[in-house]
């Protein structure tokens, strides 16, 4: 049964943050500032959780809340900030795939924050994946690597590197915060938290705030991220609950596969069935990881 919730809540959850990556890059491409797209989406977001959550009533908060809690909003201010520059620079449908490597950095920081091991099996299961991603990048390069790198796509995929480091770091606190709570809970919190602390840090730049006033008289858009946002959130952190950081982490990337299937139809983005087959042998190897257990 915890099986069946689990991928139940990972499926429809990832599929709502993959077309959240479609409307954040189709929002980028339009012009939108890049740090409104995570401060007000995130804010709303936990807004709307928090709303529910009173319907519902306040669960018991565990005492390891807090300083997960700390931890990764604090993460997730800087981690968010930069993938959302990744998304500037680079296709959705080559960034997002870059999600797919978390669950190796997961592996370590899962046993040391969480003690969780995961078996041999798990974990070359996920070591597949790094083929994927010499595929992924391979499908894109055309020239030398140091070209590659120099250009805007290049920047864009070292960012996204950057940012998958720090969200697997932040990923064991995620669950912390969620079964010493509950994800309601948890991911209104954390999201309120996160969007108005990237607001607060900008608020000093006075082209941030022409654009936040521009954008609180265009709400619409703004608003359709939020619920997607909030949607998936609550329901890829429910599944948390039900097994490893490492196999769960491994899971909600399939958020990536939704990305780049999608990123073909709405963005069209080249060389999407080389993405698509990168993409495929990455996710396979966590799959793999997931039946391995």
């Amino acid at each position: 049964m915890n099986e069946i919730s689990f991928l139940g809540f990972m499926l429809v959850g990832t599929f709502f943050l993959g077309y959240n990556d479609i409307q954040y890059k189709r929002s980028l491409e339009k012009g939108m500032d890049e740090r409104l797209l995570v401060g007000l989406p995130f804010l709303v977001a936990g807004l709307i959780l928090i709303v529910l959550m009173g319907l519902i009533g306040v669960p018991h908060v565990g005492a390891p809340f807090w300083k997960a809690y700390t931890a990764t909003v604090l993460l997730n201010v800087v981690s968010q900030a930069v993938f959302m520059r990744a998304f500037k620079l680079a296709d959705a449908s080559i960034v997002a795939p870059l999600r797919l490597i978390i669950p190796i950095f997961v592996i370590a920081t899962g046993y040391v924050f969480l003690a969780e091991r995961p078996p041999l099996t798990g974990m070359l299961g996920i070591f597949i994946t790094m083929f994927g991603v010499w595929l992924l990048l391979f499908s894109e390069n055309a020239g030398s690597w140091k070209n590659y790198f120099s250009s805007e796509n290049g920047k864009g995929v070292l960012l996204g590197l950057f940012g998958s480091l720090l969200f697997s770091i932040s990923f064991p606190f995620d669950k912390i915060t969620v079964v010493s709570s509950s994800a309601l809970f948890a991911s209104g919190l954390v999201s309120i938290s996160i969007g108005a602390l990237t607001i607060l840090v900008h608020l000093y730049s006075p082209s941030f705030r022409g654009t936040l006033r521009l954008s609180l008289k265009n709400w619409r858009p703004l608003l359709n991220i939020s619920l997607f946002r909030a949607a998936g959130t609550v329901l890829t952190n429910q599944a948390l609950v039900y097994t490893f950081a490492a196999y769960a982490s491994s899971l909600k990337r399939l958020q990536a596969v939704w990305t780049v299937v999608l990123s073909g139809t709405f963005l069209n983005e080249k060389h999407i069935g080389k993405k698509i087959l990168a993409t495929a042998i990455m996710f396979g190897g966590l799959l793999f990881s997931v039946i391995g257990r």
